[in-house]
C-alpha cells in the first residue's frame, strides 16, 4: 500500500519584497521555505494578495503568514478574506505562525487592534527579550533570554486579542512574540531575514539615491554649513545608522565604499568599549574600535555619540519605565527603592554624555561633536546637558527635512522602512521635501 503524503504547509503570501531583493533572494515565501528547511513538495504557496484562494484549513498541516509592504489597517479585500480564513483555521486548531504583517493580521483577525506605532518605525537588528510566559511555550522554551532579530515595521499590534499572551518584547515594541492559543503564535520580527538580505536592501536604496542626484554629506560638512563655513551640494543627504552594530562594518561599509558614499554611525559607546560583548552571545554583535578606526580612516564614515550607556529604560517616580536620559530614575539594589534627586540625575546624564564624547575621540582620533538621542527622547533639560557636554549638533527621530533656519540642534531624520521599494523610499523623502 502506498503511504499517503502528509498535507502541505500553507505559505500565505501577503506581498513581495522590492524587485532587487526578490531577484537575488526570492519572495518572502521562498525565504521562509529556505529558513524553515521546507522542500517544494512540502509547501503550498498561496498569493492571497493577488487574489489566490486558500483551500479549507483541513487541507493543510500548518500555515505560515508572510510579511508584506501592505498595511493591515488598509483593510484590503484580500486581507480581510485572509483574516476570515484565519479565524476558521484557529477554530479548527490548525497550527499557524505569522510574521510581521502576518503577526498583525493574526491579531486583527482574532479581535486585537493594529495601527501605526505611536513611536514610529522599528528598523534594523534589535535585541528581543523573552518574558516569563515564554519559558513554558513550545516555540520559545529553548531560546536564550535575549537574542538579536531583524525588524522592519511601521504598524504594530496596539491592543492584543482576548486571551493572547505576550512572550517577548523589544525596547521599541511590547508585542514582539504573541501566543494566541495552542499552536498559534506570531512574531513582529523576521526570522527568515539574514544579513545578506539586509545588505541587498541597503544596496538597493543607495543606488537609487545616486540615480536621483543626491550627494551624501558628512556630519562635519553639515556642521560647517550651519556655521556659515561651507556650502552644500544641490541635493545633500546625510545617511545615519544607530547603535553601532557590526553589520554597519560587515554589510554597509563595503557598499558605501564601492559607491563612494558617506555616512554617520551613532554608537552606544559602552557596548563597543567592552570587547564588543563577545562574552554575551545573545547580544547582536557590535562594532569593535578597530573596525571603527578603519571606517573613519576611509574618509567616508564618521562616528558620533548615541550616549555612553543611556540606551536603556528604568522606572521613574511613578513606577513607569522611561528612557534614563529623560528624568530622575529609581535606584538601589532592586532599582526601585530610591529616587534620584534632580541634581544626581543631571550629574549622571552629563557624565555619560562627556564620557561618550571623550571615548570616541580617544579611540578614533575624530572629534565627536554630534549626539543622537536614545529612543529619540529629549526635553529642555537634555538639550541643555548636551550643549554643556560640548556637543555642537543633536539628532532626533522626528521625521522631516532640515533647513538653515532649523539650526544644528534637534535635527530631523527620515526613517526608511526596510520593506520599502526604492520608489517607496523616494516617495517618503519627497513627502518632506515638497
Amino acid at each position: 500500500m502506498t503511504e499517503q503524503a502528509a498535507p502541505p504547509v500553507a505559505i500565505i503570501e501577503t506581498g513581495v519584497p522590492p524587485a532587487p531583493v526578490a531577484g537575488r533572494h526570492g519572495s518572502f515565501s521562498h525565504m521562509i521555505c529556505r529558513a524553515a528547511g521546507l522542500r517544494p513538495d512540502e509547501a503550498e504557496i498561496i498569493a492571497v494578495y493577488r487574489g489566490e484562494a486558500l483551500r479549507p484549513p483541513s487541507s493543510y498541516r500548518a500555515a505560515i503568514i508572510t510579511g508584506s509592504p501592505a498595511m493591515v489597517t488598509e483593510r484590503a479585500p484580500w486581507s480581510e478574506r485572509a483574516a476570515a480564513w484565519v479565524r476558521q483555521a484557529v477554530d479548527e486548531k490548525l497550527p499557524i505562525y505569522g510574521i510581521c504583517y502576518g503577526h498583525q493580521l493574526l491579531a486583527h483577525a482574532l479581535g486585537g487592534r493594529v495601527d501605526y506605532h505611536p513611536r514610529g518605525r522599528e528598523v534594523g537588528t534589535r535585541d528581543i527579550e523573552l518574558l516569563e510566559p515564554a519559558c513554558n511555550a513550545p516555540l520559545t522554551a529553548g531560546l536564550p533570554s535575549h537574542f538579536p532579530a531583524q525588524l522592519i515595521h511601521q504598524q504594530t499590534v496596539v491592543e492584543l486579542p482576548p486571551g493572547a499572551t505576550v512572550l517577548a518584547r523589544s525596547d521599541h515594541d511590547a508585542h514582539q512574540i504573541v501566543q494566541y492559543g495552542d499552536g498559534v503564535v506570531s512574531t513582529q520580527f523576521h526570522p527568515e531575514f539574514c544579513t545578506e538580505i539586509m545588505a541587498t536592501y541597503l544596496a538597493h536604496y543607495a543606488d537609487r539615491l545616486k540615480e536621483e542626484g543626491f550627494t551624501t554629506i558628512s556630519t562635519t560638512e553639515l556642521l560647517q554649513f550651519y556655521n556659515g563655513e561651507a556650502d552644500l551640494p544641490e541635493k545633500p543627504i546625510l545617511i545615519t545608522m544607530d547603535d553601532g552594530y557590526k553589520s554597519n562594518y560587515d554589510l554597509a561599509f563595503p557598499i558605501l565604499k564601492e559607491l563612494e558614499m558617506k555616512a554617520t554611525i551613532f554608537v552606544i559607546v559602552e557596548r563597543i568599549n567592552h570587547s564588543d560583548h563577545h562574552d554575551i552571545p545573545w547580544l547582536a554583535p557590535k562594532l569593535t574600535w578597530e573596525e571603527a578606526r578603519e571606517m573613519v580612516a576611509s574618509g567616508l564614515i564618521e562616528i558620533h555619540s548615541h550616549s555612553f550607556d543611556m540606551h536603556q529604560k528604568k522606572l521613574n517616580s511613578l513606577g513607569v519605565e522611561v528612557p534614563v536620559i529623560l528624568e530622575p530614575i529609581r535606584t538601589g539594589e532592586d532599582e526601585r527603592t530610591t529616587l534620584e534627586t534632580e541634581e544626581a540625575y543631571r550629574k549622571r546624564v552629563l557624565e555619560d554624555l562627556m564620557l561618550a564624547k571623550q571615548t570616541i575621540e580617544k579611540e578614533t582620533g575624530q572629534e565627536a561633536f554630534a549626539f543622537c538621542y536614545p529612543y529619540g527622547s529629549y526635553n529642555e533639560t537634555t538639550e541643555e546637558m548636551v550643549k554643556l557636554a560640548g556637543y555642537k549638533m543633536s539628532f532626533t527621530i522626528e521625521p522631516g527635512v532640515n533647513t538653515l533656519e532649523s539650526g544644528p540642534f534637534l535635527l530631523k531624520r527620515i526613517n526608511v522602512q526596510g520593506n520599502y521599494s526604492a520608489d517607496d523610499m523616494m516617495k517618503e523623502i519627497n513627502k518632506y521635501m515638497n
